[in-house]
């Protein structure tokens, strides 16, 4: 019987030759060995696939899904699908994670039976290293509160600084919105949220991203217009419309001072 990973590291990438290399050397290079490395290649156009190859070619643990172009939440869900890990982390082609952050990560969600575990993050612009701390993050402890505005804030900006237990995704069937090309992401952790996971928040700043890449989906002000056309595809979701008034009304809120 083949074992199980202890965590599934899933990796979007597209049209990232230039950043891929680091962001694999910084998984391949953890002090935990016990995971599988899913690269989902979202049809490329430049050299990412070949990147992806020569690596797989060194190390055993890197699958590589190569599709036709079909966006960032195809390509996520095809890597949920693939995973057998016990965990799941999303990490970007065009980002990287700190030295042996993984291991402490895992250590905390079993120590602690956690469905999630959210990290701290750099921000990195023009090759400028920016530390970042939010504060709204020290409270998450347990079970989530969903009448704590700040958690809902805090909790649903983004996906790839948390590491989730996949039986949790898997028993709520949780996805990512296929069509939605910006705060896709958002959604996914709303509904994480509304499933009401048991959490823990470590403040170390494990991963490193990105910001204002020249091709990446947020890079213009087309975003806002995502935005909306998001909190729409949320708002019809059954889940959402079994929140309370009051619920809703804090997720409101949230999208409005996203714009």
């Amino acid at each position: 019987m083949e074992k199980q990973p202890k965590v599934s590291v899933i990796i979007p990438v597209y049209n990232v030759e230039q950043y891929l290399s680091r962001c694999l050397d910084s998984v391949i290079s953890q002090n935990f060995n016990d995971m599988e490395i899913i690269c989902i290649n979202d049809g490329s156009k430049d050299a990412s696939l070949q990147i992806l190859e020569e690596y797989a070619g060194k190390d055993s643990r890197i699958v590589i899904i190569d599709k036709k172009n079909a966006g960032v939440s195809a390509a996520r869900n095809d890597g949920i699908a693939a995973a057998k890990g016990e965990y799941l982390a999303f990490l970007d082609g065009d980002d990287f994670w700190e030295a042996d952050c993984l291991a402490k990560i895992y250590q905390e969600a079993k120590h602690n039976h956690s469905d999630i575990v959210i990290f701290a993050h750099n921000l990195w612009e023009n090759d400028q290293k920016i530390i970042w701390d939010n504060p709204l993050l020290e409270g998450i402890c347990g079970e989530m509160d969903l009448n704590d505005e700040a958690a809902i804030y805090a909790f649903s900006a983004v996906i790839w600084n948390k590491l989730y237990r996949r039986d949790f995704i898997l028993a709520n069937d949780i996805v990512f919105p296929v069509g939605i090309k910006i705060a896709e992401d958002t959604i996914f952790s709303m509904v994480c949220y509304f499933s009401k996971p048991v959490c823990r928040y470590i403040p170390e700043h494990f991963y490193n991203y990105r910001m204002n890449r020249k091709d990446s989906a947020t890079a213009d002000l087309g975003c806002v217009q995502g935005e909306v056309v998001a909190f729409k595809y949320l708002e019809k979701m059954p889940i959402y419309q079994c929140q309370p008034q009051t619920v809703k009304l804090k997720i409101v809120h949230k999208f409005l001072s996203g714009l």
